[in-house]
């Protein structure tokens, strides 16, 4: 029987990280990840977790510990950030 167990464990997990793919290959594009806010700002992770934590950036934790960042809010963000002369001061 711990045959049979094993099979059914990995059975399981199997299906759940099917599922777990399928859902998040339905996420809607305005929700983008950490590495594709990184790649799209040009920072490392680190530098996102900073701007994540100091709340200059909105982001939602999934139950699965993903970050998520909307789209739009990146881009608010950025733009709030320029505009208010804080970098790049002429």
């Amino acid at each position: 029987m711990p045959k049979k167990k094993v099979k059914d464990e990995k059975f399981i997990q199997n299906l759940a990280d099917e599922i777990s793919r399928k859902i998040e290959s339905k996420l809607p594009k305005q929700w983008l990840r950490s590495s594709d806010v990184c790649a799209m700002l040009s920072i490392s992770q680190a530098t996102l977790q900073q701007i994540r934590i100091n709340g200059d950036i909105p982001a939602t934790q999934m139950s699965t510990g993903t970050w998520l960042y909307p789209y739009n809010g990146v881009v608010e963000s950025l733009e709030a950030r320029t505009k208010g002369g804080k970098r790049g001061e002429s």
